[in-house]
C-alpha cells in the first residue's frame, strides 16, 4: 500500500469514524500464532455468554473453532477497547457478509467477562486463547434488507478468515491481528470425516 494511499484511509477514517489498521505493522498491530483450527460443537451457553444469551441452554451449534497463541496479554494490550473476533468467507461469490463470531476466550471464559483480578497466565511464553466462528458452518449474506443464511459447503470459497480487532468509538485506527485462516480444502476434509463418523457434530470444547 502507498503512502499516499494510507495517508488517505487514515485521514477517512479520522473525519468519518474509526476503522481498522490498513497497515500489516505499526502501533497497536497485534501478532497471534494459529495453533489448530477444527470444527467443534460447542453448548449455547459458551458461545453467547458475553451476550448474556442462552446462559444455560446445552444444546450444541457445529461452528469453526480458532485455536491461537500471542506473547502478549490480549485484554492488557487492547484494555479501555471492546476486543471482538471478525470473520469472513475469502474468495467467494457472496456479496458483502455479516458472519458471526465470537472471542477470544480464554480457558473458556470470554475476555470481556473475566473479572479484573484474573491474571492471564502464560505457558512457555505464550498466551493461549480460542475463538467461535460461523455458527451452524454458515455464512450470512445481507440481500434486500434480509439476511440469508447459506451453508458453506454450498458456497466455493477458498478459505474461512478471522482476525481480533480492538473497538473503540474514538476517531482513531483500530489495532487489529494478522488473519487467522482454514483453507477450503482443510474444512472440506474435515468436514467429509465428521459426515462419515455419522455423528452430529465432531467434538466438544
Amino acid at each position: 500500500m502507498s503512502l499516499v494511499r494510507v495517508l488517505a484511509v487514515s485521514l477517512t477514517c479520522l473525519f468519518a469514524g474509526a476503522c481498522v489498521n490498513p497497515l500489516p505493522f505499526g502501533p497497536g498491530r497485534v501478532h497471534l500464532r494459529q495453533e489448530n483450527v477444527q470444527l467443534a460443537a460447542v453448548p449455547e451457553s459458551t458461545l453467547f455468554q458475553h451476550s448474556g444469551l442462552a446462559k444455560t441452554s446445552n444444546k450444541l451449534r457445529d461452528v469453526v473453532r480458532f485455536d491461537f497463541s500471542s506473547e502478549i496479554d490480549l485484554r492488557h494490550s487492547l484494555r479501555d477497547r471492546i476486543v471482538q473476533t471478525r470473520c469472513e468467507v475469502v474468495g467467494g461469490k457472496l456479496a458483502k457478509q455479516s458472519n458471526w463470531a465470537s472471542g477470544p476466550y480464554y480457558e473458556g471464559t470470554h475476555l470481556s467477562l473475566l473479572p479484573p483480578e484474573v491474571q492471564l497466565k502464560a505457558v512457555d511464553g505464550k498466551y493461549h486463547y480460542s475463538a467461535y466462528a460461523f455458527a451452524d458452518l454458515s455464512a450470512t449474506q445481507l440481500i434486500d434488507t434480509r439476511f440469508k443464511t447459506t451453508p458453506l459447503d454450498q458456497l466455493r470459497f477458498t478459505g474461512l478468515s478471522c482476525f481480533i480487532i480492538g473497538v473503540t468509538k474514538a476517531p482513531v485506527l483500530f489495532p487489529r491481528s494478522n488473519n487467522l485462516v482454514l483453507s477450503n480444502e482443510d474444512f472440506m476434509s474435515q468436514l467429509s470425516t465428521l459426515r462419515a463418523s455419522g455423528a452430529a457434530s465432531p467434538t466438544s470444547p
